[in-house]
């Protein structure tokens, strides 16, 4: 089995944090609004930026594209998810699924095909009332290999997500969120074959943060994250960072927003520990009630070869035509990888498409580019490639087919290319 990654943060310089808020405090119209009242709920023409805001929240906006996937999951990426037949209380479900592959280990030479069966049990939970809201989610895979029955395993992956939020009063809400995964696919991660030898991994990324607005167009908001990446493989290095975010926003006018954060994060690979400082600035503007554009940029200073700089920031788009969503977008930023004691720079773009067809029927796809490069020891050069296309069709209300191809290929510099092809098919009840 390869590397298994951690995800990657992103953070602001003080300097840069301290001009931008000065910045922000400038416009002309603070001055008038420094008492108006905190509107409990968000106006008309605001809705559509919230809503489109809420799909990079706290957690997504730190991890790189391609762990986003990962992250997102709660579980194996063979199983279904069927929707919630009602807002609140437990739902249990099952899946079932079977799932080729024609390179089961990720290697280049002696390439290892096996047709994996698998059952899914999970359970969701949802609960809220009127100034806080819970949400939890937990499923395990227990997968059956067809040809190699020694990787027969009952949990053969696990994940849990648990969110909670709680709104001390209207202008202060503080929320917490945890996320579990422990997977035994190479291809779910953002870098299969970093790291030779490196079996199973465990990630965890528990995160907090208290956001307070100060007027109606002018908000504050502080966080701490702790993330945990480990490999089964004792000889691979496993990964702790400490992330500390301080951030303040700016409501432009009622299409645009304005934000600017501060970050310090500290990646520590078993006692040798990298520190990252990193700033910028990101700009939001809806186009029109269905099309959204941000543009974030700024640098990170690392501790490595006397406080290098790296250029980093992402840009993207969000806009839906009918019933078709469409995304795009580019990162670039710092991480680390589980496996490798060193800092990567990351360069990853995206596109992503869902196509629903009538009431039942829904088609999707995504392609994804990223090329990493080590920053400090041996140099490593990786160049990575997804393709992701998908059906899934609703049975009944309660229980869904999907069906998906799979295409992931890599390049490390100096080796061969390495392509991996899989086939899924799989059924979902709720109970």
């Amino acid at each position: 089995m390869k590397a298994r990654t951690s995800s990657i943060a992103l953070k602001f310089s003080t300097a840069t944090a301290a001009a931008a808020l000065c910045l922000l405090q400038s416009f002309p119209s603070f001055a008038q609004e420094a008492e108006d009242p905190v509107e409990t709920e968000p106006r008309p023409e605001m809705r559509t930026v919230g809503e489109i805001q809420t799909k990079r929240s706290t957690l997504t906006d730190r991890t790189p594209i391609r762990a986003r996937s990962v992250t997102a999951s709660t579980g194996s990426r063979r199983k279904v998810d069927p929707p919630r037949p009602r807002d609140t209380g437990f739902v249990p479900r099952l899946a079932i699924s079977a799932d080729a592959q024609d390179n089961l280990f990720f290697t280049s030479e002696d390439k290892t095909e096996d047709l994996i069966l698998a059952i899914s049990p999970g359970i969701n939970f949802v609960e809220k009332g009127k100034r806080w809201n819970v949400a939890a989610d937990y499923a395990f895979e227990s997968a059956l290999y067809t040809d190699n029955d020694d990787l027969n395993d009952a949990f053969d992956s696990q994940a849990a997500t648990v969110t909670a939020g709680y709104e001390l009063s209207q202008r202060t809400q503080v929320q917490v969120v945890n996320v579990f995964l422990k997977t035994q696919d190479p291809t779910a991660q953002p870098i299969p074959g970093a790291a030779a030898g490196t079996s199973g991994t465990t990630n965890n990324f528990a995160d907090i943060s208290l956001a307070h607005d100060l007027t109606r167009r002018l908000s504050l908001e502080v966080r701490y994250g702790y993330e945990i990446g480990m490999a089964e493989d004792d000889a691979s290095t496993d990964i702790k960072t400490h992330d500390w975010q301080g951030a303040v926003a700016r409501v432009l006018s009622p299409r645009s927003k304005l934000r600017l954060d501060y970050r310090n994060r500290i990646f520590d690979f078993e006692g040798v520990d990298e520190n990252v400082h990193s700033g910028g600035l990101e700009y939001t503007y809806d186009i029109a009630s269905n099309w959204t554009i941000f543009f974030d940029a700024g640098a990170a200073v690392t501790t490595i070869e006397d406080e290098e700089v790296q250029v980093r920031g992402r840009a993207g788009s969000q806009v839906s035509l009918g019933n078709v969503s469409l995304e795009f977008g580019f990162e670039r930023d710092v991480g680390s990888v589980v496996g490798l004691d060193d800092l990567l720079i990351s360069n990853s773009g995206f596109f992503e498409a869902r196509v629903p067809i009538g009431q039942r029927l829904e088609l999707d796809s995504r392609l994804e580019l990223a090329r990493f490069k080590t920053l400090e020891q041996s140099p490593l050069e990786v160049d990575e490639i997804d393709i992701s296309v998908g059906m899934s069709y609703a049975i009944t209300d309660k229980t869904w087919l999907q069906s998906r191809y799979i295409f992931t290929g890599e390049d490390i510099k100096g080796s061969d290319f390495v392509p991996a092809n899989r086939f899924i098919v799989g059924v979902a009840q709720t109970l």
